[in-house]
This record gives structure tokens, C-alpha cells and sequence, in this order.
């Protein structure tokens, strides 16, 4: 893969916004490399979205999504997350990963798919998603044995 495409050395970026932070290192640290690998992919428009450079941090991405989602819900079970709100961040998962197969079938069968839209689908998978369901897991950190703000670890 040419180096000057996509390159895939990490620009000098400062870490998340306070605001955008959940609480859970593990999470906020995947949340971190996704919006890296959307920064990949937008910051280079000279590779269209079916290039092999392109492909290749798209592939990257989706493993990475696919390994944040398993472990987001793995967590989910050591909160005291309403059922319902639970079932809904996991459709959430469940649409996202759905849309990425689409978009990679899509893309392997040649569909003429503009970049734009393609980024802005992927932005929406990232940010938008970050925004929307996993800032609400922020609610759910205080337990019995840890105080509002208390950072809590994953247990694996």
C-alpha cells in the first residue's frame, strides 16, 4: 500500500474532549482510535472509496467497530442499564454492523458510490452513535460502591 495514502501514522491529536469522554478507559479509548480511522479516511480526498488504500482502513475499521461493540456490551451486563435502553444501543450495534456489510458488498461489487456520502455514513456509524447512545452509558457509572464521577474499570 503506496505510504503517502492514508497514511497511517497517528497525526499529533489531543485526546477526546472531556465531554465526549464515558468514563471507561477501555471505551474511551476505542471511541479515540475510531474517530483516528475516520480521520483517515476523510483527510485524504484523493482516494476514492474504491481504492485499495480506502478498503484497507475501511477493513481496519470495521474490525475495530466490530471488537468496540462486543466490548460495550459485555460491559453493559456490570450496569445497572435499563433493559430497554440495553436493547436499543444493541440494535444500534446491530444496524451499524449490518449497514458496514451492505456498504462493503456494495463496494466489492463495483456500486458507484460517492465519497461523501460514503464518509458521512461512516461519520454517523462514529460520531453520531458516540453522541446518541454511548455518552448515555455516562448515567449508569454510579453504583453502591463508587460516587457520581468515580471511574469504573470493565471486569474481563
Amino acid at each position: 500500500m503506496p505510504e503517502d495514502v492514508l497514511a497511517a501514522q497517528r497525526p499529533i491529536r489531543s485526546p477526546l474532549a472531556p465531554a465526549m469522554l464515558i468514563g471507561i478507559p477501555s471505551i474511551d479509548k476505542a471511541h479515540e482510535e475510531l474517530l483516528w480511522q475516520l480521520d483517515r479516511l476523510m483527510s485524504n480526498p484523493d482516494a476514492p472509496v474504491n481504492s485499495e488504500p480506502f478498503s484497507e482502513v475501511l477493513s481496519q475499521l470495521g474490525l475495530a467497530i466490530t471488537a468496540h461493540f462486543r466490548d460495550e456490551e459485555n460491559i453493559f451486563k456490570a450496569l445497572p442499564m435499563p433493559a430497554d435502553l440495553v436493547a436499543s444501543h444493541v440494535q444500534a450495534h446491530t444496524d451499524i454492523l449490518r449497514q458496514y456489510a451492505q456498504l462493503n458488498f456494495d463496494l466489492m461489487n463495483g456500486m458507484p458510490l460517492g465519497r461523501s456520502g460514503v464518509l458521512a455514513k461512516i461519520r454517523e456509524w462514529i460520531l453520531g452513535h458516540l453522541l446518541e447512545h454511548d455518552l448515555r452509558i455516562r448515567d449508569f457509572l454510579a453504583t453502591p460502591t463508587t460516587a457520581p464521577g468515580d471511574r469504573v474499570e470493565e471486569s474481563r
